[in-house]
């Protein structure tokens, strides 16, 4: 049962894009929850 359908690996340049995206707004967003604890 072999599929002729076979999955592309790879990251396009899209796919880097949203992970430094995603990556740069989660950084924020622990830098700011912990400035929010430490106000607390």
């Amino acid at each position: 049962m072999e599929s002729s359908n076979k999955l592309k690996r790879g990251l396009s340049t899209r796919h880097i894009r949203f992970m430094a995206l995603g990556s740069a707004i989660g950084t924020g967003l622990f830098y700011g929850s912990a400035d929010a604890i430490k106000m607390a």
